[in-house]
Parts: C-alpha cells; sequence; structure tokens
C-alpha cells in the first residue's frame, strides 16, 4: 500500500474522530479544551470515549496549528 494513501486513511480517521466524538470542532479548539481544562489525555481519552493515542495525535495537530499564529507584541 502506498504511504500517501496511509495517511489519507489515517487522517479520514482522525477527521470522523473530530465529527463524531468533537462535534466537528478543530484540532486547535481540542487542544485548547485539553490544556485548559484536562491533566492528562488518558483523562479527556476517557471522557470523550476515544483512543489516546488517536486523541494525542489531534492535540499535537491542534497545538501545530495554535503555534502558527502570530503573536501580539
Amino acid at each position: 500500500m502506498n504511504l500517501s494513501i496511509l495517511k489519507t486513511e489515517k487522517q479520514n480517521v482522525l477527521d470522523n474522530v473530530r465529527k463524531e466524538k468533537f462535534q466537528g470542532r478543530s484540532s486547535e479548539e481540542i487542544w485548547l479544551e485539553y490544556v485548559n481544562n484536562y491533566l492528562t489525555v488518558s483523562k479527556m481519552a476517557e471522557h470523550y470515549q476515544v483512543k489516546e493515542i488517536q486523541l494525542e495525535v489531534i492535540i499535537n495537530q491542534g497545538r501545530i496549528e495554535n503555534h502558527k499564529r502570530p503573536t501580539k507584541n
């Protein structure tokens, strides 16, 4: 199987998790919820009934999106 196909399938799975468990919120919004409301990925995964590894990937995507934003001086 082609590597790009695997990446696309992985992204489709994560998109479905965001849509079904997080009401379609962006990865950045999920990351902000994690930072503000949870001490561990494990507790947030338990709360939303998702796999920890999937949530870790979504949270990391959200962190990257958030850190790309320009800072205000």
